[in-house]
């Protein structure tokens, strides 16, 4: 029996290419990871398809378990070609390319485009995107936070942590500081304050850190010389003590940093504007009748918030999407030979 990912290669979808009227645009199966990755690669690669009159076709893989995500994907590697690409999430395979053969596989094959960052959800939550995101919840466009200047401090404080966490993982001791470990203390754990810029959720993250930092350097001081040798070679890749973000799981710093801060804003900018509504010179009838129109344009702010950041596109200036980019041209020139 021919299994199904026999029909999943270039070889075949280049055939099935052959069989489309000539005037019909060169097909390129794509496969991502899930559903929600669809959206996310499709802005990236749709931009380039009238220009070399290819369409991409981006599906979510799954196997014959139902199983999907990024090592399901795996087993298509070999597959990969002119006419059939994957598209995933990074993890730490750009960090640490010789850590895995998949790492290896990920970094060197052309046909396999990757986020850089550790995924999409990174992305999503580019610092210098998120003032965009509250104007576009609450219709204000008063700056209550600079995310920039708030990710720079948020990512300095932890900064050290994930060197740690990362040398563990590099070793192949995924026991004794596991990235589930380091998610737990990297979090906000409270709403921020934002009339004192998230200063103490700030810093009662930074006690946490501290003290894993200080139990880690007192019972592995025997690795500190790796350490500070590590975050030499990761810092060829990018990786600094301000946008340590970029690379730490995308689901807890979206979640449990971004999501914290964004609401918190949201919330602030709206009260302000019903505020001033209400203080405006209109008469009773009309600022209740403001207040509602407003009010039902914002809808409620934390579902808002999420559907505007789980659709945003803002990151084209972050140095990690050029990457992308540059892997998509190295595709294409193949591709047009």
């Amino acid at each position: 029996m021919t299994s199904l990912t026999s029909y999943l290669s270039s070889d075949y979808q280049k055939a099935s290419n052959c069989l489309a009227p000539k005037s019909a645009p060169t097909k390129i199966f794509v496969y991502v990871e899930g559903i929600e990755d669809v959206s996310f690669w499709h802005n990236i690669l749709s931009r380039y398809e009238k220009s070399v009159k290819i369409k991409f076709d981006i599906q979510p893989y799954s196997n014959s378990k139902l199983e999907n995500g990024k090592k399901s994907l795996e087993q298509l590697f070999q597959n990969t070609g002119d006419c059939f690409i994957i598209c995933l999430d990074s993890d730490y395979d750009y960090l640490l390319p010789d850590n895995s053969d998949m790492s290896r596989e990920i970094n060197k094959n052309i046909y396999i485009f990757q986020t850089y960052t550790y995924s999409i959800e990174n992305l999503k939550c580019y610092a210098e995107s998120l003032s965009n995101i509250c104007v576009q919840v609450t219709h204000n466009s008063n700056e209550k936070i600079d995310f920039s200047e708030l990710l720079i401090q948020y990512s300095k404080i932890v900064y050290e942590l994930f060197i740690w966490n990362l040398y563990f993982y590099s070793v192949g001791d995924f026991n004794t500081f596991t990235i589930d470990n380091f998610c737990s203390i990297i979090k906000i754990t409270e709403n921020p304050i934002i009339d004192e810029h998230g200063k103490t959720a700030l810093e009662n993250l930074e006690a946490r850190v501290n003290t894993k930092l200080q139990e880690l350097q007192k019972q592995f001081a025997q690795y500190e010389n790796n350490i500070v040798l590590l975050a030499k070679k990761l810092n060829e890749y990018g990786l600094t003590n301000e946008n340590s973000y970029l690379f730490i799981r995308g689901h807890t710093i979206y979640d449990n940093v971004v999501l914290m801060f964004v609401k918190s804003v949201c919330k602030a900018l709206k009260i302000e504007r019903d505020s001033e509504i209400k203080a405006s010179l209109a008469t009773e009838n009309e600022k209740i009748n403001k207040l509602n129109q407003y009010r039902n344009l914002v809808g409620k702010i934390d579902d808002t918030v999420e559907i505007v950041l789980s659709k945003n596109d803002k990151f084209e200036k972050c140095f990690l999407f050029e990457k992308i980019e540059n892997d998509v041209n190295e595709y294409l020139k193949v591709h047009s030979k």
